[in-house]
């Protein structure tokens, strides 16, 4: 049995603009035996039973939609086309779709896309309106109940459908 006594903590909230990154290293200089022993066995029953992967599938509209895609690309006789310029940006986008209405009074003239992109540079602690306007301008409009958010709240926010 090989063990590493150097632990590297990450950061794992997604909506942090942190995310990913390294926090801190520590090293653990008193490792006995038997608690090494007692953290492998506790690691081996910890995550229960299997699951298959058709369990883990939820049934709101973004699985729904991937599920469709999976299957027409799946099927030798789907036709497809370049017709819908918004294709990439309803996939990969990770802004709710209703959060451009229920979070922004206006965006301007800008895509949703750029407004996406300069939602994930703002610092987790800024206040996320300001920034927004000083970085895109007063035509970007955050709704009132929002101008407070810091940029992490901001994000945690719009990732998800209100309600």
């Amino acid at each position: 049995m090989r063990y590493n006594n150097q632990v590297e903590v990450w950061e794992n909230d997604t909506h942090s603009i942190n995310n990913g990154r390294l926090i801190q290293k520590h090293i653990c200089r008193d490792i006995q035996l038997g608690a090494l022993l007692n953290v492998v066995v506790y690691s081996l029953t910890w995550f229960g039973v299997v699951v298959s992967d058709a369990d883990e599938i939820d049934d709101d509209e973004a699985s729904g939609e991937l599920e469709g895609l999976i299957k027409a690309a799946n099927d030798p006789d789907t036709e497809w086309s370049s017709g819908d310029p918004d294709f990439m940006d309803r996939i990969f986008d990770w802004v709710a779709p209703s959060a451009w209405v229920t979070h922004f009074i206006s965006i301007g003239s800008l895509s949703k896309k750029q407004v996406s992109a300069e939602l994930r540079r703002i610092p987790d602690g800024c206040n996320a309106a300001r920034w927004l306007s000083k970085n895109l301008g007063r035509e970007v409009v955050v709704q009132k109940a929002y101008r407070h958010m810091g940029g992490r709240d901001l994000r945690a926010a719009l990732s998800k459908p209100p309600g």
